[in-house]
Order: C-alpha cells, then structure tokens, then sequence
C-alpha cells in the first residue's frame, strides 16, 4: 500500500510546529503535512478492525482512502518528472523498489520464520502459496481464487493484507505508460481517459459487488477508480480556486465520509462497490480543499502526533497484521483489550524501528545507493520470496513438526463434508445444488420415519443417525446458507431457502412422518429463533413429533488443530480458543422451547457438561469435529449413541437402555 510510503520527489522536511510543515513546506517542496495526517486517519481505524474492536467494524475503508492517496501522490510525482522533462520508467521503478521493498521483505522475513514455528500445517501451506505469489505482486489473485465452504484459512493467514499492495503494483506496471504518453500531448485528454477508465472502473465495482464479491473486492480493475480518483486531483481535474468558507465546508464534509464509514459499516455490508464512495469521496474532498489553502482539517491532520503516525503508517500496516494473527493462533480470536494493547503496542514500536533502520537509510541512498544494486538486491528478495514460498507449500506445511499422534488426529481435517453429509445428493450447496428427492425423502411404510431437515448441522447427524437408529428410516433435506424455519432471514435463498419450504408446504402435507429433527447454525443470526415456536407448530400438523436440536459446541481454529497443537506442545490453551456464545444461545433456545411446549435437545449440554470442559475426542485419536463446529463421522455416531442410550428420545433404535433420571440435554415439551 505505496499511499502509506513517504515519495522520494517531495522532499520532507524537519517537523518544527505542525501549521508550519502543512503552510510553508507545502509552498516550497510539494510536501504536504496534512496528506501524512490523512494516512493515520486512514491507519488507525485498519489496525482497530483487526484488533476485533466492534466500534471500528468499519475500518476496512482506511485501504480505499490510502488508494485514493496513493493515486494522488504518484501522479503529481509523475506529472511533475514529465513536465520537468526528467521523467523515466527506470527511474520511476527504482523509487518504487526503494520504498515497498525494504519494509516489506523485512516484514516478510520475521513472518516467515514465525509462521513456521507457529501456523499449523493448512495455514502454513497457504501462506506459502502467498509468499511465492507476492514475488509477481499477485496476492490478491491468489486469495481471490480460495474461497470454499468449510475453508477458514483465509483470515489467518498472516500475509492477508498484502493483496492491496499487489493491486496498487498492478495498477502502476500500466498507469505511468499511460501517463507518458498521454500527458506531454495534451493535459485535457489525459484527464478525459483517466476519468473514462475511472467511471468505467466504478461501474464494474458496482456491478460485480453483489454478484461477484471476491473478484470485486481483491481484484485490480474494480480498485482502480479509486486511484485514478487521486490522480485526477493530481492532474487538476478538481473545481479551480474556491471560497475559504467552501473549502472548509468541503474539508470538514470530507472528514465527516471517513469517520462515518469507519464507525458505520460493517463486514457484511456489500463492499467495495458503491459503498465506496463515501470514503473514498471523503479521501479527495480532503486532499482537494487542502491544495487551496490551509483549511481546519488540514491543520488538525498536519498535528505532529498525526504526522509522525502517518510517517510510520506503511511499515505499521505491514506489521500489525501478522502480529494479530499469530497473538490469536495462541489466545484465541476473542483477545482482551490488554493483549490488543500490546498488540498496537509492538505493532507501533516494530513499524517505528523498521521506518527509522531499513525503509529511511535504502530511500535516502545511504544503503544500496546505486540503482544497480537496489534493483539487484530487489531480485534477490523475489526469488528468496519465490523459492521460500514454494519449499513452504511443497512441504505440506511442516508436517514433520508433529508428532505421529498429531498427524493423525489432523488427518481428520480430511474427513468431514463429502460422503459424510452427503453433499450433491441430500446436501446441496451453492457448488452442488442438485438435490435428489427421490433418494433423500423415500418414505418407509414398514419403520418409524425421521425426516432431519436444514443446514450443514442437520446433515452431520445423518451419518450417526443411520448406524445408530438402525430400526427407522432416516430421511434427509438438508442445505447450505439458511435455517429450517418458515418466514425466516433471506440467507441462503437461492437454494436452502426453496429446499426447506418445498419439504414442509408440499412434501409433508402429503407424507406424514413420525418424527421431525430441526437442527441448524442458529448462533449467526439469532432473530430467526423467533420463528421457531411457529414452525414448530405447522411441521406437528404432519409428524408425531418435532424436536429441535440446539447448538454445538464450536471453536474459533478447527478442532483437529487445537488437539494437534496439544500434542505438540502440552502448554497450548483448547478453553482460550472456545467460541463463548455458544453457551448463551443454548440457554435461550432451551428457555424459548420450554416457553413453548417444544421438544429441545441441546447438544451443547451434552458435549460441554456445566463446570467441566468440552468433549474432544469421540474415539481415541479421532476429534469429536472436523472443523470448528462440524461432527466428524466418529462424533456423529457418538452423538447419535447418546441420544439412544441415554433415553427415549428417538424411535427405532438398536436397543434402549432407558437412564435412572431424564437426560440432561432433553428438555421435554
């Protein structure tokens, strides 16, 4: 992200008292006090996003105001070379080597080393891959290209962030060609194609949102307007001289889109696309107003503290992403606000070091002075960042830092989806949406029907359930994306969505069945427990029974990664790494089927007794789920088993061995 580098053409000078960097210094060399403030107003909200601080779930918006920075500085700088005549590609290349190089393979460097002691074998695999593909700056394709179902790597990988970087190179391997060649001719008309291409950029972004979001998101050409936005204000496409009392306005409206978007998006909000604009708009407003004069803003953004933020902001994006990964691979994605602090904390302490030790003594030509020897030592760190990343993804990620113990319980990563929920015939998903009613909902008139309906945790009771309940007839609809309710969220409905209300309006009405099973991932949207009690009481119009199945106990890392990692090094936390909401929604969903009359098996009770910690292991060396909060085949039948033995909870089991008291998980209707 070249917008948080300082450029080596405007020549910083000393800080004495901020109003004078942001007024004389602009005047005579071109730098600007208050673009280095904009880069912390920028920075700042990043770093809080990771950190997992709520209040700033909007923070990501900081990368599209350093775009449309970046944008602007590397244009003026651009437009200043060919208006003085000097410019060229070699040269310009050489200033790019000295400013992303440093710190990033510095970064790179400490990453590596700690992400082969740390990252687990999926992770580590990964990040290689990234590694290898940062030596083309093509991250982001990378990233772009993996997203899956059950893959949770994405956010742990500790060279996420670097897909911006990998977009502002692609987009400066074409734009300067296109600068020098249009820019001696006629000013106007360079200014005409970079805001075609602009728009023509925007428009993409917003088509390809909604419909193809990873593409929208990591890829260059729906980012490129928000650069070209910087480089029109550089190549004066902006209204000429305004008011004092219009640029103020301007400048403070420009401030208000930045915070506003920092403190009211969220992840989920549709991005980049339109949504966008706001920050971005909020970005040129600011650099605009302050090219005229000082302004309120740009004497806020030119505050020293501000500055000396925005001097570090590059190595601090580089650095704090890795640092919270690694601090939540040890202590869970939930950390305590005094391990966020800490982790600022180095961050800002690492980014200072590496600012004043690598990036400042290579920019200044003090280190590798000759363009020969930074183009040289550039080669070197691509092929190490090549070579590197290959050996660590050729290698399986380090596996031989395991014990045999540990691999073989990882090797139950490998054993979940697929065959075990039945994907592409009773499962169906976006990938897979070809359900077979034929197979799924056969009904036997000779054994007690069951009907186990919803997502991903309905379908990994099935296994269990048809080598358990031998003497009934399982039947299976189940589907990615939503939860088995009438009149529920619109989430998953292109296909969860028609599944489940095809089987309770037109498959049950038709085909009574002595028992339904609800079963979902109720906790990441908790409105649609509302319309439980009313589903409930439609499906009792054509099953004997109808039993809801509460939520399992999940984890924030896979399973079969935490109870490796104990293997490995017995000290490592499984309890730190336990996802807490699980408890909460338990309790109110048992509390919301006793209110109701509704039959609640609560499996969380059963795997994680009150006082005691959660069950691990459903067989010896096996991991109860393959996931963070999927069953294996072992934990379906363990489930399965218990629901059997330790009660008359379902009909046409092997055998009963009916319990002294009523099971605990059980909350009668």
């Amino acid at each position: 992200m070249t917008a948080l580098a300082p450029l080596d053409g405007m020549k910083r000078p000393k800080l004495p008292a901020a109003t004078a960097v942001g007024e004389a210094a602009a005047a005579h060399s071109g730098y600007r006090a208050d673009v280095d403030g904009l880069r912390a107003v920028a920075i700042v909200p990043v770093v809080l996003f990771h950190a997992g601080l709520y209040r700033f779930a909007g923070g990501f918006v900081g990368v599209d105001v350093f775009f449309v920075i970046s944008g602007f500085l590397i244009t003026t700088l651009i437009r200043r070379d060919i208006e003085d005549g000097s410019f060229s590609v070699y040269r310009f290349y050489e200033r790019r080597v000295r400013r992303i190089f440093p710190s990033l393979f510095a970064v790179l460097l400490v990453t590596t080393a700690l992400a082969a002691i740390i990252s687990p074998p999926r992770v580590l695999i990964d990040f290689g891959k990234t590694l290898a593909s940062s030596a083309a700056f093509s991250s982001n394709v990378f990233f772009w290209s993996q997203a899956g179902y059950f893959d949770d790597t994405m956010h742990r990988n500790p060279m996420l962030h670097t897909w911006s970087l990998s977009v502002e190179e692609q987009f400066y391997v074409v734009f300067p060609l296109i600068l020098s060649a249009l820019l001696p001719a006629s000013i106007v008309r360079t200014r005409i194609v970079v805001g075609v291409i602009g728009i023509a950029s925007l428009a993409l972004a917003v088509w390809a949102t909604p419909r193809e979001p990873s593409f929208a998101f990591y890829l260059m050409p729906t980012r490129a307007w928000e650069l070209l936005l910087g480089a029109a204000l550089a190549l004066g496409a902006g209204p000429g001289p305004i008011r004092p009392s219009l640029r103020e306005g301007g400048a403070a409206l420009g401030l208000l889109l930045i915070v506003w978007s920092v403190l009211t998006y969220t992840p989920s909000i549709p991005f980049p696309g339109s949504a966008a604009l706001a920050p971005c708009v909020g970005a040129a407003l600011i650099i605009h107003t302050g090219s005229g004069g000082p302004t309120a803003v740009s004497r806020v953004l030119s505050w020293r503290p501000l500055v000396l933020i925005g001097l570090i902001s590059y190595p601090l994006y580089l650095w704090h992403w890795p640092i919270f990964v690694f601090a939540k691979e040890e202590f869970g994605d939930q950390l305590s606000y005094a391990k966020i602090a800490a982790c600022v904390l180095l961050s800002t302490a690492l980014a200072t070091a590496l600012w004043l030790l690598v990036e400042t003594p290579i920019r200044r030509r003090i280190v590798l002075p000759s363009r020969r020897a930074i183009f040289a030592a550039g080669a070197a760190c691509l092929l190490a960042a090549a070579v590197g990343g290959g050996l660590l993804a050729g290698s399986g990620g380090m596996m031989w830092r395991y014990p045999m113990a540990a691999r073989t319980v990882l090797a139950a990563e490998d054993a979940g989806g697929g065959e075990l929920f039945r994907t592409g015939t009773c499962f169906i998903t976006p990938e897979d949406p070809h359900y077979k009613a034929d197979t799924c909902l056969r009904v036997d008139p000779n054994r007690p029907n069951i009907l186990l309906l919803g997502d991903s945790h309905a379908a990994h009771y099935w296994y269990g359930l048809n080598r358990v309940f031998t003497g009934a007839n399982i039947l299976q609809a189940t589907a990615s994306g939503c939860r088995p309710v009438l009149g529920g969220s619109v989430q998953g409905k292109d296909v969860c969505r028609p599944l489940v209300n095809s089987v309770i309006r037109d498959f049950l009405p038709t085909h009574r069945v002595d028992t339904v099973i609800l079963a979902a991932n109720w906790w990441n949207d908790e409105t649609d427990l509302l319309y439980l009690p009313q589903t409930v009481a439609c499906l009792k119009q054509y099953a004997d029974r109808v039993i809801v199945v509460g939520p399992i106990g999940a984890y924030d890392r896979p399973l079969p990664e935490l109870l490796a990692n104990n293997l490995r090094a017995p000290a490592s936390l499984l309890k730190g790494h336990r996802i807490r909401q699980m408890e909460r929604i338990d309790k109110r969903m048992s509390a919301l089927a006793q209110a109701n009359g509704i039959e609640y098996l609560s499996v969380y009770r059963m795997l994680c007794p009150e006082g005691r910690e959660c069950k691990s292991y459903a067989a010896p060396g096996m991991p109860m789920q393959f996931d963070r909060d999927h069953l294996t085949a072992a934990g379906s039948v363990f489930v399965a088993q218990r629901w059997m033995d330790d009660g008359d909870i379902l009909p046409g089991g092997a055998s009963r061995r009916p319990p002294a008291a009523p099971a605990p998980w059980l909350t009668p209707p």
